[in-house]
């Protein structure tokens, strides 16, 4: 007698495979969750494991209902009363626990313990598809994380410069003595050089007569501003001229000058610079932070000419 046992040779005998095992029972849902039975009442008042919201339609909904007691029986008092979450709130999702692709998601704006259920006041998220009557509803709560703390601040930024007038208005004269060239003056406000350091620039655009002899100075405090030299005539063959003035506060009583003084042919301004004087001279001024001061544009032309004064700038510095 041959068997497997034996030293005859045998062959392992293979039986069908067997039908499929029966689908295994529906997961428990998970998460910071619960379910309640679904009421279709939209007012509060629930009965025992029931949930309302105060609008049949999602996306209206501003209020849940939800009974102490959740569809167990269980009080769920304290996670209804969670939600507050220390003032922070959180997220809370309702969904249809047999079909979670039915659902309605909000934000928690508020919570309130009226004694049997809690009143969930929220906002409006996303949502699909509709609860029905009895439907074993999940509610699964998502907390917001608290503040972090307060950064450092940051360091402060530069100060920007700011422009104390720009005037563009058309001025000019024909008069063979220095005078104030139409409405080219402007006073500066007391305490616009507080502290030693800070810087007024001035600038003056002008443009002559061709072939007539001009020249212009800027005058502080109805005082000719001393520089080298003390007047800027116009060069031969150039009849546009820029003259920027820099003021550097060194006491509240003087300041230091810089002065550059650029010629052109065009009125662009942007020709040479035929000179340029730093810390060229040092002004008195009776009180910087105190005291306003006036400064002036003016000039002179020969032989009938016209010199206009076209825009006077001024504007302190960042520093």
């Amino acid at each position: 007698m041959c068997t497997c046992n034996s030293a005859c040779n045998c062959s392992a005998i293979q039986f069908p495979q067997g039908p499929s095992g029966p689908i295994g029972a529906r997961g428990e849902y998970g998460g910071y969750s619960s379910n309640w039975l679904f009421d279709a009442n939209t007012s509060n008042g629930t009965s025992f494991t029931f949930i309302r919201l105060n609008n049949a339609a999602f996306s209206s909904v501003t209020e849940l209902y939800i009974n102490d007691k959740n569809a167990d029986g269980v009080d769920l008092s304290g996670f209804l009363a969670s939600f507050n979450n220390s003032g922070n709130f959180g997220k809370v999702r309702v969904f249809k626990e047999t079909d979670s692709s039915v659902f309605a998601m909000f934000d928690v704006t508020a919570v309130t313990d009226n004694t049997t259920e809690y009143a969930i006041s929220v906002s409006y998220i996303e949502s699909n598809g509709s609860f029905s009557a009895s439907d074993s509803i999940v509610v699964s709560f998502a907390d917001a994380g608290s503040q972090g703390a307060t950064g450092t601040n940051g360091t402060n930024g530069t100060n920007g410069t700011t422009i104390l007038v720009n005037n563009t208005s058309s001025d000019a004269t024909s008069s063979a003595l220095p005078v104030l060239i139409g409405t080219k003056t402007y006073t500066v406000p007391a305490a616009t050089l507080a502290s030693d350091g800070d810087k007024l620039r001035i600038t003056a655009n002008l443009r002559k007569t061709t072939g007539h002899i001009a020249a212009v100075t800027i005058q502080i405090n109805s005082n000719w501003f001393t520089t080298t030299p003390p007047a800027l005539a116009f060069v031969e063959g150039r009849d546009e001229m820029q003259i920027v003035l820099e003021l550097t506060r060194k006491s509240n009583t003087t300041a230091a000058a810089d002065i550059k003084w650029i010629q052109s042919s065009s009125p662009s301004y942007t020709g040479t610079s035929y000179f340029t004087y730093e810390n060229s001279a040092s002004i008195g001024i009776v009180n910087f932070t105190g005291a306003t001061f006036v400064v002036a544009v003016h000039g002179a032309i020969l032989a009938g000419g016209t010199l206009h004064c076209e825009q006077l700038t001024i504007e302190k510095l960042a520093i």
